[in-house]
């Protein structure tokens, strides 16, 4: 920051660091930090490959039992973690429904039960039908070989029409059912 440029502080107390930081330093939270970031460092190449493979079997899977499915997220150059596919002919977020205990995303609105393809995937150029049938999965550190067996069966069942959506207690929707990453199926996470 240039000398004489004047900021004001975001919070307000002592005088530390010039009046602009009141405080001393989380000087724990420093070291953990960088303990959690050396940690990180260590695992992510062996991490990313696992769920890279893992990412991978879920798309075999997938398109084994719905051979129909379009893979939008490519193959290389995209995180090791992410799979985004879309089911021609159905509603992403009506399979999701009918996909009980699995944590996905649709990459597309619902306002008032009116489903919408997600403007990202149309500015892609994805036709809004095939949009509409958007998923996106995610893996996690615990996401396991079998988790993807689950997760695939589970989601084709749906796509096919097998499962029914679970009943909605009043004041309860999708989101409520569903974790904000992986997809835990037959057990449960906080």
């Amino acid at each position: 920051m240039r000398r004489g440029t004047k900021i004001a502080p975001v919070l307000v107390g002592a005088g530390q660091e010039r009046g602009l930081r009141p405080g001393t330093e989380n000087v724990a939270g420093i070291v953990a930090l960088g303990a959690a970031a050396e940690l990180a460092g260590e695992l992510l190449a062996d991490e990313s490959a696992r769920q890279l493979r893992l990412r991978e079997l879920l798309w075999d899977r997938l398109v084994a039992g719905l051979p129909q499915l379009v893979r939008i997220s490519p193959v290389d150059g995209c995180l090791p973690n992410t799979l985004m596919v879309a089911m021609p002919g159905r509603v992403g977020g009506e399979v999701l429904e009918r996909a009980s205990g699995v944590g996905a995303s649709t990459g597309s609105a619902c306002h008032s039960g009116v489903h919408t393809p997600a403007q990202t995937l149309l500015e892609m150029g994805l036709d809004p039908d095939l949009a509409l049938g958007a998923l996106r999965l995610s893996l996690g550190r615990a996401t396991t070989e079998s988790d993807v067996d689950a997760v695939a069966a589970t989601l084709i069942a749906a796509a096919e029409g097998r499962l029914t959506a679970p009943r909605r207690r009043r004041g309860t929707g999708p989101r409520d059912r569903r974790s904000a990453g992986n997809f835990p199926v037959g057990r449960d996470r906080p």
